[in-house]
């Protein structure tokens, strides 16, 4: 299983209508946003299955300070990017 922290909405469409669950995801369902690199914001943390073989890159998120953003969140969390994970084709949501 791996886990993402997603917007759950994009405008007014749901982001699984939309197919658009981001890209980016850890093996560890107890990493916090901030430890990702990313803003919590009002993102929730989605489970899915790998369904079929794919690629990725794995990497350790660094400290960033978004843009328009004064606070800095301090990475450290093991994170994969799947470039053809948009798309959903070989993720499925668990919960």
């Amino acid at each position: 299983m791996i886990y993402s922290w997603i917007y759950p909405k994009r405008g007014t469409a749901d982001v699984f209508d939309q197919n658009n669950v981001g890209q980016y995801f850890t093996y560890d369902k107890n990493l916090t946003p901030d430890v990702l690199g990313i803003p919590a914001g009002n993102r929730i943390q989605r489970k899915f299955r790998v369904k079929g073989d794919m690629e990725y890159l794995k990497s350790t998120a660094s400290d960033i300070t978004w843009r328009g953003n004064t606070d800095v969140y301090t990475g450290g969390g093991e994170q994969f990017y799947i470039p053809d994970a948009k798309g959903m084709t070989n993720l499925e949501l668990i919960e």
